[in-house]
């Protein structure tokens, strides 16, 4: 059960990192279509640190796949995964990062975001806003 709720998620997010959504802009004498997704539209982060929402934040120059949460206003914690040069998609939940291998059974994406870890760039997607983008990763 876990290896197919893994599985469609991984497809699901796949299916997100490709998906398009259209914004016109006159170019030249004519309309032209041009797209902007997740997927391709950078953030700018401050400090290292690219901010997602209120209770999440990611680190930008960690030797690791690193986000930072938000629990109260005086509280905060790290999650840390596997190290930066390994590609990692991660899904925070319920004010929680999950593995995609460990999603619970009260799962909703409606309410999620899910953050991918790969190399030079770290993506994410918040299915409550509906925003989403691209952070660079540090450089050495």
């Amino acid at each position: 059960m876990k290896t197919i709720k893994c599985a469609v998620l991984v497809l699901f997010a796949t299916a997100l990192l490709n998906a398009q959504a259209p914004n016109r802009r006159s170019v030249g004498n004519g309309a032209k279509d041009k797209t902007d997704t997740f997927g391709t539209r950078r953030c700018w982060s401050k400090g290292g640190i690219g901010i997602v929402n209120e209770r999440l934040s990611i680190s930008l120059n960690s030797t690791r796949n690193e986000l930072i949460l938000s629990r109260a206003e005086d509280k905060v914690e790290r999650w840390r995964g596997e190290g930066a040069e390994k590609a990692e998609v991660v899904v925070f939940y319920d004010n929680q990062v999950w593995p995609t291998a460990e999603i619970p059974n009260r799962f909703d994406l409606s309410r999620s975001v899910v953050i991918s870890f790969e190399r030079g760039k770290i993506r994410y997607f918040d299915f409550q806003s509906g925003q989403g983008c691209y952070f660079d990763r540090a450089s050495d």
